[in-house]
């Protein structure tokens, strides 16, 4: 099994903090390999893919203005079911026995953020007449900071939503937040398709707050947003 991690060069400032990004990547390359993952970065930055232990480099590009564009390059152009997609802050503790029956497997459902992350932007996207998103407050949005999605058929619904919605706001992406755009087109279109369907899933991490999920699970420790630059542990 691939351990996929993606990395576009920012062309937006991402956090209101500093994070060495390549720090966070070198420590979850070495951690998925202690594991037992073989490991792959697809990535635009000549410069950032340096000296990094990788069984596969791919130097990509495409032409949205989301960071996370490259996990809907990786869903379209990787069709096989050898992978997995990982955040670059995802530190592995123990091997990950993925069922092809699955639909899909994701890192898990963030609670207690949809005011501060979602709100704005899914409201301007109501207001414009692009998409109501509105029932992901009371359902939580899934996170993907861990994502295997098995099925084809919800595959490419999700690429297909993905650029659709995103073409819709292209010409005016300057008008939305920046961080609450991105989690809306990667998180929240994707936990609309599979919280209303019959989709099969698992996730991973169960803390109720997400706040809370630098405490981890029995797999991985995902040290989401803040928690990387907040929590002590033993990676800084």
């Amino acid at each position: 099994m691939i351990a996929v991690f993606t990395y576009k060069r920012p062309v937006q400032q991402i956090y209101n903090f500093t994070v060495n990004q390549k720090h966070w990547i070198e420590k979850a390359i070495a951690a998925a390999k202690d594991v037992g993952y073989e490991t792959c970065l697809y990535t635009d930055d000549q410069d950032f893919a340096q000296g990094l232990n990788l069984d596969e480099l791919h130097f990509i590009s495409d032409e949205y203005n989301i960071w996370d564009s490259f996990k809907i390059y990786v869903l379209q152009n990787r069709t096989s079911s050898d992978y997995f997609l990982c955040d670059n802050d995802c530190i592995f503790h123990k091997y990950i026995e993925f069922d092809d029956d699955v639909d899909i497997y994701f890192d898990g459902i963030e609670n207690g953020i949809y005011e501060t992350t979602y709100f704005k932007t899914i409201k301007k996207l109501h207001l414009n007449g692009i998409v109501n998103l509105s029932q992901l407050k009371q359902s939580g949005t899934v996170n993907v900071g861990i994502l295997k999605i098995n099925n084809t058929q919800l595959r490419n619904t999700y690429i297909e939503k993905w650029k659709a919605i995103y073409s819709k706001v292209e010409n005016s992406i300057s008008e939305y937040p920046i961080l609450g755009l991105t989690a809306t087109l990667t998180q929240g279109i994707l936990s609309n398709i599979v919280l209303n369907s019959k989709y099969s899933c698992k996730y991973f991490t169960k803390s109720v707050e997400f706040k809370d999920w630098s405490k981890g699970n029995e797999y991985y420790t995902h040290y989401v947003g803040k928690n990387k630059v907040t929590k002590p542990n033993e990676l800084i």
